[in-house]
């Protein structure tokens, strides 16, 4: 059963990707003459610092927010996870323009900064991690304290290694999230300098003809590709956890 699963899901992935499969003898060639331009290596770069960044700084903020909803008790607890949480109601398109406009007031377009800090503070991983967090029995928690363990130490060698298997999907989501992110560094980011990959590859294919197109879109996913078989084992532990697939 397991077998003729793989065997379909693989085929329709060869399917779903023959577009881009069959010009491969075209495309491949066209790649390395693509990274002998500073621009396109100046682009990659910035998607890869971009999306790094924002990933680990999501990370850290998502996981220290959930552990505190999940395991510390404190005063106005529930309300503030309810507004936190209402996030999920408000759509994207509402505080887009709100946002722009304050790193158009502070003068930070153009910047580093305003290309990763929107989004790490998301709804969606905060939501997933708390009821992650909370499902890891607290005798664990009472064993370590026993040991003398404060919570930054039960947080960091029990909760934690506990969840790689959840944070290896949700790091994924989020690198990918953010790595084919189009409008908000469409509009924030006007100079070319400051381009990421996503925003280039418009230029390339217009630039470069159409194999060029195809091959810096070719460029632009195979970090992802390269993560997904890095995560791939724990990837399908964390789904195992969430769809209760054994």
């Amino acid at each position: 059963m397991d077998a003729a699963y793989l065997a379909g899901v693989s085929l329709i992935a060869v399917v779903w990707l023959s577009p881009l499969i069959e010009p491969a003898g075209a495309v491949l060639p066209a790649i390395p003459s693509l990274l002998a331009s500073a621009s396109v290596r100046r682009w990659l770069g910035n998607s890869v610092f971009i999306s790094t960044v924002h990933t680990a700084f999501q990370m850290s903020v998502c996981t220290s927010a959930a552990y505190a909803f999940a395991r510390i008790p404190f005063a106005g607890k529930r309300l503030v996870y309810g507004i936190v949480i209402s996030g999920f109601m408000i759509p994207e398109q509402a505080f887009f323009i709100p946002i722009y406009l304050m790193f158009a007031n502070l003068n930070l377009h153009n910047t580093y900064f305003a290309l990763i800090i929107p989004g790490v503070a998301s709804p969606v991983v905060l939501f997933l991690l708390t009821q992650f967090f909370r499902g890891i029995p607290t005798d664990l928690d009472d064993a370590a304290k026993m040991d003398g363990a404060g919570r930054l130490l039960i947080f960091l060698k029990i909760i934690l290694p506990l969840s790689m298997p959840v944070l290896a999907v949700i790091i994924l989501y989020s690198f990918l999230a953010n790595w084919n992110s189009y409008l908000w560094p469409l509009v924030s980011a006007t100079k070319q300098d400051m381009w990421t990959l996503t925003i280039a590859l418009k230029k390339l294919a217009s630039t470069s003809g159409l194999m060029g197109g195809v091959a810096a879109a070719w460029l632009a996913g195979a970090p992802l590709i390269l993560l997904f078989f890095i995560f791939q084992k724990r990837i399908f532990n964390g789904i195992r956890f969430y769809s209760g697939i054994d």
